[in-house]
């Protein structure tokens, strides 16, 4: 009959229990433990492994078994189940850091010596209000011991926040009596929420203004472009320009390239005309500007006279 037994396996409330869906990669946490985390991860394995009958590997209650237990496989498997767990929900950097660990209980150890460990003095400072407390009172010891315990929870998870948890560790500071944990915890989670949601709506108003700053450049640069087109040169009757900027009254710049065109030399109203001349020469060698005007003069006059008779 014993043999019977032992060939069943354990029943479904022993910690041995293995059910047969379990494996070593299932995850029992919404967020995989990092440097930051520890408080919050610890809470939701900490949940999956009673859920789970094994919290007594990790802590220690159930140890390793003598070589000659007839259970000791099952322990073994076990743990080595509960090793997977763990690692499971930790980062890829903290699965290297415990690899080598050799138990469940090893590796709990460790991340609570990395990420839970709280102050030495402040823990110093709690046992002395503690040891206050107890001396000169013998009722209610019990509950103000307890009362003591739970505030020490809340100025270690305290202890574990950033600068930027300042105004909201000094809201928790101030209440009295202390909240306790959980209620700490959702109102640092509630804070933190409320900071990434302001830096969403910061960063939402800069590109709303971005975009409104870039459309009035825009809406300048038409507004301008339009104008231009609008102003039209009473000489050239171009646009773009006025009679001040107009090349053909006051002459081109040194370096302006003229369209490869015809030259009109004729303006509307019949008579020649004369380009803009800086200097006192004239396009015909030999003659001086007032004798290139001079015959210019005697042309038009010719021209006018023929059209006469």
């Amino acid at each position: 009959m014993a043999a019977e037994a032992q060939n069943k396996g354990p029943d479904a409330n022993s910690p041995f229990f293995l059910h047969a869906s379990d494996n070593p990669g299932q995850v029992f946490v919404s967020e995989l433990l990092n440097e930051n985390n520890y408080m919050e991860w610890q809470i939701d394995i900490t949940n999956a492994l009673v859920a789970k009958n094994k919290m007594g590997f990790v802590d220690g209650l159930i140890k390793q078994l003598e070589l000659e237990s007839n259970a000791l496989s099952y322990w073994i498997r076990c743990d080595a189940m509960v090793k997977g767990w763990l690692k499971s929900g930790m980062t890829k950097e903290l699965r290297t850091s415990v690899r080598y660990a050799k138990t469940a209980h090893e590796i709990w150890t460790d991340l609570a010596e990395c990420f839970g460990k709280g102050s030495a003095p402040r823990a110093y400072e709690l046992r002395c209000d503690i040891a206050c407390t107890c001396n000169g009172c013998t009722c209610g010891v019990a509950r103000d011991v307890e009362v003591i315990r739970d505030n020490e929870q809340v100025y270690d998870f305290l202890m574990g926040l950033g600068e930027e948890f300042a105004t909201v560790k000094t809201h928790i500071l101030s209440t009295k009596p202390l909240m306790n944990l959980s209620a700490a915890y959702h109102l640092v989670v509630e804070d933190e929420k409320q900071r990434q949601v302001s830096a969403t709506q910061r960063n939402g108003t800069e590109i709303m203004a971005f975009q409104v700053r870039a459309k009035s450049e825009k809406d300048d640069r038409d507004s301008r472009e339009l104008q231009k087109e609008r102003i039209q040169c009473g000489h050239c009757h171009k646009r773009g320009h006025t009679e001040e900027r107009c090349f053909e009254i006051h002459g081109y710049p040194p370096n302006w390239k003229r369209p490869n065109r015809e030259k009109k030399w004729n303006d509307k109203r019949g008579g020649p005309r004369v380009a803009f001349m800086n200097s006192d020469e004239s396009p015909i060698s030999g003659l001086s500007s007032a004798q290139y005007d001079g015959l210019l003069k005697a042309i038009s006059e010719g021209l006018s006279n023929s059209q006469i008779s």
